[in-house]
């Protein structure tokens, strides 16, 4: 869809297998494991005949290339480039049951929620066929986790909720290996709002953000607090320069009660595509923490 487009193709008499960036592919980015994938919410929302990026500077991001009919679409494609074996069926599995269950059923009774409720049945007979067991969220020690508010909390992003292996989950999860993070999509247009219920108002000073990118790489955010959902009060950014030396930038403030914290990035700047938030973790503490 880049030099010859999809419709061209067909109405050349060529047959087609969607294989588009959004939302097929799959980048581990070897040797690091620093994905770059799309949700499996996209991949369930996909259609045959719609060819779109990821990359916020190539035009079918914006606006993807939808041809006339499927007639002449044969079928789709999971491109999986510079993955170690190990990360394919916790990344690609649920895509897979995605994007089959979209291409074998336009009209998708149920929505997005009935096929997860199908996936999460069928998902033992799956790895029973792949011989191979999807691992669970690894948490860090409750006991390294006192004075972080944050622990173990909820997350809720604005879109890219339903990753499979890097959900929001890990946000909260108490482990800042770079490799332990999160990723989010799509940031463009529109900045990605992550946000933690704390469950509970508290007194708050401090929230430290960890970063997932990796050399001159840098995420573009706001923190802000809130202790009703609704109205924020911005207490901290970050930016090119802001992490220094490390991968974590703490944002301090004079102590004030709040339930919400959110984080509202603009992604990962200089990394692959800055659509996607790469970030580790957030940790949030009191005037004693």
């Amino acid at each position: 869809t880049i030099n010859v487009s999809a419709q061209d193709m067909l109405d050349a008499g060529y047959e087609v297998v969607n294989a588009a960036w959004y939302p097929m592919y799959v980048v581990d980015h070897y040797p690091r494991t620093m994905f770059t994938a799309v949700d499996v919410e996209a991949c369930f929302r996909w259609e045959p005949r719609r060819f779109g990026h990821v990359d916020p500077g190539m035009p079918t991001f914006a606006q993807p290339h939808v041809t006339d009919t499927a007639e002449g679409i044969v079928g789709f494609c999971m491109p999986w480039w510079e993955g170690r074996e190990e990360n394919l069926l916790p990344l690609c599995l649920p895509r897979f049951a995605a994007v089959a269950e979209a291409a074998w059923d336009l009209d998708r009774p149920g929505g997005f929620a009935a096929f997860r409720e199908a996936y999460d049945r069928g998902l033992p007979r799956l790895e029973a066929i792949a011989g191979f067991r999807l691992p669970e969220l690894p948490v860090a020690d409750p006991a390294s986790q006192r004075g972080n508010l944050a622990f173990g909390r909820p997350v809720t992003p604005s879109a890219g909720a339903s990753q499979p292996h890097f959900g929001p989950a890990r946000l909260t999860n108490g482990l800042t290996d770079p490799f332990d993070h999160f990723l989010g999509f799509p940031t463009t247009p529109e900045p990605l709002h992550i946000t933690i219920d704390l469950e509970d108002e508290h007194e708050l000073a401090r929230v430290v953000v960890h970063e997932g990118g990796v050399g001159e790489s840098y995420e573009q955010y706001r923190v802000q607090l809130s202790r009703d959902g609704e109205r924020w009060e911005t207490v901290g950014e970050a930016g090119e320069g802001s992490r220094g030396d490390g991968r974590l930038v703490e944002h301090r403030f004079a102590p004030r009660p709040a339930r919400f914290v959110r984080v509202v990035t603009d992604g990962c700047q200089r990394q692959t595509f800055p659509s996607f938030s790469r970030l580790v973790e957030i940790e949030v503490f009191g005037p004693e923490g």
